[in-house]
């Protein structure tokens, strides 16, 4: 069987990548479920390139959706949104209090407020 010329260099990028992770729990697990669903598309349809393909993306997507989770159980709350990771330092003049909450699964959540010191 012979191999294509970029599919080597395309390979070590794309292990390259599942190893090192990606900034978010959802990106990860996008990453790593594609690279799972492929193979168990791959394995089901025995190398049919739709299979392949049809089993990447799902396994995108069911990661993504379970890391997505992930980082809601650890993220900080600024306001009326979330973040993955803490907000920058307020600028000078105004104070932050941050309120550490253990849920009942076991992850925390962080409150922050913000506030001006007169």
């Amino acid at each position: 069987m012979k191999t294509f010329t970029w599919l080597k260099p395309v390979a070590v990028g794309v292990i390259g990548l599942g190893l090192a992770g990606c900034a978010t729990n959802a990106g990860t697990g996008a990453l790593v479920g594609a690279g799972a669903g492929a193979g168990a598309g791959a394995a089901l349809t025995r190398g049919n390139p739709a299979g392949i393909i049809l089993g990447g993306a799902l396994g995108a997507l069911t990661g993504a959706s379970i890391g997505h989770d992930i980082d809601r159980s650890n993220a900080y709350y600024y306001g009326d949104r979330y973040y993955a990771y803490p907000p920058p330092a307020p600028p000078p003049g105004y104070y932050q209090t941050q309120t550490v909450v253990q849920n009942p699964d076991g992850s925390t959540t962080t409150y922050i407020n913000t506030y001006r010191s007169y």
